[in-house]
């Protein structure tokens, strides 16, 4: 989705009286720009199909601390330098903690049953990025 057209809808919209939905726009940087009630995507249950998985790093500077992680075994053909891939991020200390705290080990990651164990992290980032826009919401 265009800004440029969820900019739009907002022109006519009076969001005082009206709940905004936004379908199928889940980025970070788009749903904290814009008044809304609530969205949704399928980008939680898609992204490890493309071999990544979101995590909010809370020592990244900035409002958005959205790190996307590759994994090799679906990327290992196009590995490219402007990727961080999982195995090789300055935070992997953090990662590894995070993980353990919800009983997973990387090898749960890589396994026979990786994609489900990436889907839970990308679901786990979602409502984080919920709790965190939301308390952004109550205090600006």
């Amino acid at each position: 989705r265009s800004n440029d057209h969820i900019k739009a809808a907002f022109k006519i919209i009076p969001i005082d009286k009206v709940k905004v939905h936004l379908f199928g726009a889940s980025s970070f940087n788009t749903i904290i720009k814009w008044p809304l009630y609530s969205c949704d995507s399928s980008s939680w249950a898609q992204n490890n199909k493309y071999g990544f998985v979101l995590y909010w790093n809370l020592n990244k500077s900035g409002l958005n601390k959205t790190e996307k992680l590759f994994f090799l075994d679906k990327n290992s053909d196009c590995k490219r330098n402007d990727r961080q891939y999982w195995d090789k991020v300055p935070f992997k200390k953090d990662l590894e903690y995070f993980i353990s705290e919800l009983g997973v080990t990387y090898t749960n990651l890589m396994g026979h049953r990786a994609l489900h164990y990436r889907q839970l992290l990308n679901a786990i980032y979602y409502l984080t990025i919920e709790d965190v826009i939301t308390q952004y919401r109550l205090t600006h």
